[in-house]
């Protein structure tokens, strides 16, 4: 249902922006006179066609939001915002992709030394 209210708005706002752009009245068809605000916008036509636009942007995106936050590290999910009610911290994060980076064998396993760069091994 948020999804047919959001493509209206979408349609609406192009009306508007084509009403202000024209300088037309619409409902002048009915028989009645312009209201105040389409007045004004017809003499701002930039500040009336700006503050239409970012409005019904808002308000589309509030509908089609969603929540997910998803992260993906090639196939393999690391978080779902939606499954853990929360956003990742940030070492929590790089420890996830580190420990798939090693499971996958990207990256060397902790404990493993690097020959001659091992700076634990004393050198004779």
């Amino acid at each position: 249902m948020k999804t047919y209210v959001a493509q209206a708005i979408n349609l609406l706002k192009m009306g508007g922006l084509i009403v202000v752009v024209t300088g037309s009245n619409p409902l002048a068809a009915l028989g009645l006179a312009a209201p105040t605000i389409l007045t004004w916008a017809h003499g701002n036509k930039l500040s009336a066609c700006m503050m239409l636009f970012l409005l019904s942007n808002m308000v589309e995106s509030s509908l089609m939001s969603t929540g997910a936050f998803e992260i993906f590290l090639g196939e393999n999910q690391l978080w779902s915002k939606i499954e853990s009610g929360r956003v990742p911290a940030p070492g929590e994060l790089l420890q996830m992709i580190d420990s798939q980076l090693e499971l996958a064998g990207k990256i060397p396993t902790k404990g493993v030394t690097g020959g001659e760069f091992d700076m634990n091994k004393e050198k004779f």
